[in-house]
């Protein structure tokens, strides 16, 4: 990956303030406090985790360009709608243009899961992100492609919704 790409994924990850202190991964479960998470494992021939502050997880391709990142928060947030969650997610970018925003059911509650074409530092990429609200805590799950590019990982994020599971010990 360039270093530009890497900047580029760096800085975007810097961006997330919704998440709180770190946990780790066993298997497809992740821990935090107590919470727990199931996560839909990624293929580690084409996903690299990697480590960044203040995030729970997150997966750059080994191709280079693309993003996994889950994170949650638990700490008081208020009750903001979801869509207001979404234009967290979205700070730093610039142009926004909406694809599509829709209201979907994950781990048998409503989140809210939208499409964005956007430019961070004058690259445009597509973004996928999903909001959650449950149990006291928010959660978001994020994919960010070349502008392009998006169908070649989308069906490994769709795989970590569908299999996107919250349980506390």
């Amino acid at each position: 990956m360039t270093f530009r790409g890497r900047a580029f994924v760096i800085g975007f990850l810097g961006l997330w303030a919704l998440s709180c202190a770190q946990g780790r991964l066993r298997g497809e479960v992740f821990e935090k406090g107590n919470l727990r998470y199931h996560v839909a494992s990624v293929d580690v021939a084409h996903w690299k985790r990697i480590e960044v502050s203040g995030n729970d997880l997150a997966f750059m391709s080994l191709e280079g360009g693309f993003l996994l990142a889950l994170n949650s928060s638990c700490k008081e947030y208020g009750d903001p709608p979801l869509e207001v969650l979404v234009q967290h997610l979205l700070m730093g970018f610039t142009e926004r243009e909406k694809l599509k925003s829709e209201r979907r059911m994950l781990d048998g509650r409503e989140g809210l899961h939208a499409r964005y074409i956007a430019k961070m530092d004058g690259v445009a990429r597509e973004l996928d992100l999903f909001v959650l609200k449950k149990d006291g805590c928010v959660f978001d799950l994020s994919y960010i492609a070349p502008l392009g590019k998006g169908e070649l990982w989308r069906g490994t994020f769709e795989r970590m919704l569908s299999e996107f599971q919250v349980r506390f010990r």
